[in-house]
């Protein structure tokens, strides 16, 4: 079965707290059928949009963890080139939420044993009352947020590498350089605001002397929290030794900076917004005890002093699933260091989610993937995971490769420009897409066509693709080098504002116009017929943009000169920033 099925699945009964017209469903499950239709950066960044603004804390300015994710894009693409061993993390994250979206959908055994484990013996304010929504929620965290901290690992790995190259020229001894922080604290603390009346009776002795608005304390308490065999104390200590650790032996763990870094924006951001105590310190630390458990679990609490047996679902299930995940997770990713790139990596996967059972077959073209690369799986996954209690049946894992098959190239297209882009909120997307499907209606009655239901009852098919149109907006403001900001707001210093595009851009952008379109069709089944046929979902305008009449190339034209009245439309204006006199 593929992941689109399974995707299907897993929202087919679903319903979202606070999601009156399913625009929230939409906007998470949409993104996910594009991106599995067509993995590249792009289709990666609607996924991670989509969900980080269904569950979005609102706060003066806009601080996102999308900026934290593009920095991550950013520095991958731009400084990993210069390593031996670096491989994308950015569409690999999104891979991770799916499979683990997938895993939770087709295997109850792992489902319930989540359910059990955090609704019998966690009850707070702010808990979803759906498993599976809390569930989303935890997951979404700890899966598309995992990788944050590898522009840390990044860096201390082109320092060494380059130290070694200087040093190597007299055969001395290696200078093992390492990051160093005048004052970690800045990093490892969480700005008080308004939990510290919470903290009172909340939490038990062993959590007495722990800093709770430090991220690492945190860590430590929510590993007592779930693993309860580890020694608090040992733990504690641990943690809080943790970076001494990691500069004497020059090296970084890109999990601790990831969940340090995560526990740090959102306890701030989760005060600034009101949002309740116990929101963060239960599916929001979990995530993180997570994210950090992921890469230290394997590494450090499976040897000596603490000598851990496999980690078994029921004590930290979302644990659980990222370390499955994270380590099944190999197809389709871009390799970027010198070493990698030489490496015969798998390209696609063939995967069977049963209630007792994972069967998992990866393929590679042009190169053979040998017995070891499925061999060193299973023995890590013997080692870290108790496999047999979700997967009773086994786990099966086979290797491949696909001869005489063009090569599939990754659509990996590069960010525009080095600077993170403003971003339009949900809301504001929502209130475009709603204008679009209006304005659509009113030209139907106005023609004598057939009108859609109003938009709490559209269809989530409809409702994603005037979403889409809406973003498509937006991101054509973008390539053009404009932004908006709301009306009523002052003119900035050194901006002007635009009212129209150029009379040159409008052909580029209309091609994007189709090309988007057709992308969105065919990521939904559509496919190419000489005579359109809903049933069947055929279409005769899948073609090139060259091959369209000039009746069909004005209607994406239109489209084009309409991103402004409809920007206009919803309060907001267009700026551009004036050039150098």
């Amino acid at each position: 079965m593929s992941f689109s099925i399974y995707t299907h699945d897993f929202f087919r009964s679903f319903e979202m707290s606070t999601d009156v017209d399913g625009t929230r469903k939409a906007c998470i499950q949409e993104p996910i059928l594009r991106f599995l239709a067509h993995e590249n950066f792009d289709t990666a960044r609607e996924v991670y949009e989509g969900f980080f603004d269904c569950y979005r804390i609102k706060i003066e300015g806009d601080a996102s963890f999308v900026d934290l994710l593009d920095k991550l894009l950013h520095y991958e693409k731009k400084a990993a080139v210069l390593l031996d061993k670096q491989r994308d993390h950015y569409v690999h994250s999104v891979n991770v939420f799916i499979l683990g979206l997938s895993i939770f959908a087709q295997n109850k055994i792992y489902s319930d044993m989540f359910t059990k484990n955090v609704f019998e013996t966690q009850n707070y304010i702010g808990r979803y009352d759906s498993p599976q929504e809390e569930f989303l929620f935890r997951w979404g965290l700890a899966s598309l947020l995992h990788d944050i901290g590898y522009p840390v690992e990044i860096t201390q790995n082109q320092i060494g590498g380059f130290i070694k190259f200087i040093t190597s020229v007299d055969a001395a001894s290696s200078a093992n350089p390492f990051i160093e922080f005048k004052n970690f604290n800045a990093l490892n603390s969480i700005d008080k605001i308004m939990y510290e009346s919470a903290f009172a009776g909340a939490y038990p002795a062993t959590a007495s002397e722990l800093d709770f608005y430090s991220p690492v304390d945190l860590l430590a308490h929510g590993i007592c929290r779930t693993l309860p065999s580890v020694d608090a104390e040992m733990i504690k200590n641990t943690l809080r030794g943790y970076l001494q650790k990691m500069q004497s032996a020059a090296f970084v763990d890109h999990a601790f900076y990831s969940a340090v870094i995560m526990l740090k924006w959102y306890g701030f951001l989760a005060q600034k917004s009101g949002q309740g105590p116990g929101v963060f310190f239960y599916p929001v630390l979990d995530a993180a005890t997570a994210i950090f458990l992921h890469n230290f679990y394997p590494h450090g609490l499976t040897k000596s002093p603490y000598n851990m047996p496999p980690l078994a679902a029921q004590h930290h299930p979302i644990a659980y699933l990222l370390m499955l995940c994270d380590e099944l997770q190999d197809w389709n990713r871009v390799a970027y260091g010198t070493e990698d790139k030489k490496k015969i990596l798998p390209q696609s996967i063939d995967i069977q989610i049963c209630p007792r059972k994972l069967n998992i077959h990866y393929e590679t073209i042009g190169g053979v993937l040998t017995d070891e690369f499925s061999e060193k799986k299973n023995k890590l996954f013997a080692r870290i995971l108790e496999l047999a209690q979700v997967f009773p049946d086994g786990v099966n894992i086979t290797s491949s490769t696909v001869a005489c098959q063009t090569v599939k190239e990754l659509e990996m297209n590069d960010i525009h420009s080095d600077q993170l882009l403003s971003r339009p909120t949900m809301e504001v997307l929502t209130r475009m897409a709603q204008k679009i499907h209006a304005d659509y209606n009113a030209h139907q009655r106005t023609t004598g066509g057939n009108t859609l239901p109003n938009w709490s009852e559209l269809d989530e098919n409809y409702k994603y693709a005037n979403i889409r149109q809406a973003k498509g907006a937006f991101a054509k403001l973008r390539l053009a080098g404009y932004e908006c900001r709301d009306a009523s707001l002052p003119l900035r210093s050194g901006y002007k504002e635009v009212v129209e595009f150029p009379a040159q851009m409008v052909e580029p952008l209309s091609i994007l116009e189709h090309e988007d379109w057709v992308t969105d069709r065919k990521s939904q089944g559509w496919t190419y017929a000489a005579v359109r046929d809903n049933e069947k979902k055929h279409h005769p305008l899948l073609v090139p943009y060259d091959d369209l009449s000039e009746a069909e190339k004005d209607k994406d034209r239109n489209a084009v000169r309409n991103v402004f009245p409809l920007v206009h439309s919803i309060g907001l204006k267009v700026y551009e920033k004036k050039k150098d006199e």
